[in-house]
């Protein structure tokens, strides 16, 4: 399968006809795979070097450095340092049975960082003390805040593409309640995640409006086809592309339209061709955007097929991620993680 790269630029520099063109573009290429790559996305090439140049820097401090800024024993909320097998995308009701018996989840062999809004009104985020990684902070903050107004830009094509006014979705997201998470995936033999019991990260969908993904050469990362359950397509990008895909809640609002697909990052078809013994180490960058959390998330109304009727349920964002964390953190029997955070 090929994954649609589309040119953003129009957003920030073409006419109102050219930017409907580029919304009708994005929106298509979301109906058909709920996946999509984006250049002239406006994040400088620079700022996204520095952004995985601070990431490793980050990912290669001691273990008990990076502890000092730890992830909170809850599942929200999301911010600080999560160690690896810390977090887990497999859930109750996806589990894979053996011989009669109910298998655990598979631990995801990574380790990330999540922050959220410097001013964010509910959570503060968790930063190592300056003196441990003096610049970090500053840099963070600056992305977070260039990740919004890219997000700000991808929504108003998707609003242009689904026939909306441009600024539909700005009174859902302007407190900016998101999240932005740096992964690592630490160099791993290829055995132990063909075994059954490991992977780097298992199939999931995001919770948010959309995902805008960096990520490095490495490889891995793979979509379910949307019409094939259980066929995972790899999708792969050239440096500086960003990937984006639908959440939870923007297939709420679209009643079901654009469809939040499955991911996952698994041995990559590189390394399953060369019959690689061991991966390298992975590194990648997501920038979530969520609702506010007192936005609602069931159907829009002026997204309803003629005849159709709502089949989401209104209630906030707020609301809804607590449903999803009931379902999706939980304990299974001989196991001591915590769950994951989506």
């Amino acid at each position: 399968m090929t994954f649609e790269t589309i040119d953003l630029g129009a957003m920030q520099i073409g006419t109102l006809q050219d930017q409907k063109k580029v919304g009708e573009a994005i929106k298509n290429a979301l109906e058909r795979q709920g996946f999509l790559k984006l250049t002239n996305h406006g994040i400088a090439p620079e700022m996204i070097d520095e952004l995985f140049a601070w990431s490793k820097q980050f990912f290669a401090l001691p273990d008990e450095v990076k502890a000092r800024a730890p992830h909170p024993p809850t599942p929200t909320p999301n911010r600080g340092y999560s160690a690896v097998g810390m977090e887990n995308t497999s859930v109750h009701g996806n589990l894979g049975k053996k011989g009669g018996k109910v298998l655990p989840p598979l631990i995801d062999m990574k380790e990330c960082f999540d922050q959220g809004a410097a001013d964010d009104e509910l959570y503060n985020n968790i930063w190592l003390p300056e003196s441990d990684l003096p610049g970090f902070r500053t840099f963070m903050e600056s992305y977070f805040e260039a990740g919004f107004a890219c997000q700000q830009r991808i929504l108003s094509a998707v609003a242009l593409g689904l026939g909306l006014p441009p600024t539909a979705f700005d009174r859902l997201h302007h407190k900016r309640q998101n999240e932005l998470r740096l992964t690592h995936y630490p160099p791993i033999e290829a055995r132990q995640l063909q075994d059954g019991t490991k992977t780097r990260i298992s199939e999931h969908t995001d919770f948010g409006t959309i995902t805008l993904l960096f990520q490095d050469s490495v490889g891995g990362l793979e979509v379910e086809d949307h019409t094939s359950v259980g066929i995972f397509h790899p999708i792969e990008s050239e440096r500086y592309e960003m990937i984006v895909n639908i959440g939870d809640c923007f297939q709420r609002w679209s009643n079901g339209g654009l469809r939040s697909t499955r991911h996952r990052v698994h041995v990559s078809q590189r390394d399953l061709q060369n019959q690689s013994e061991c991966l390298p180490g992975r590194y990648s960058v997501a920038y979530f955007t969520k609702p506010n959390r007192d936005a609602s998330v069931g159907s829009m109304p002026e997204l309803l097929k003629p005849g159709a009727q709502a089949i989401y349920s209104d209630l906030t964002a707020g609301e809804f991620v607590l449903q999803r964390s009931a379902t999706t953190y939980g304990s299974y029997e001989g196991a001591g993680e915590k769950q994951t955070k989506l």
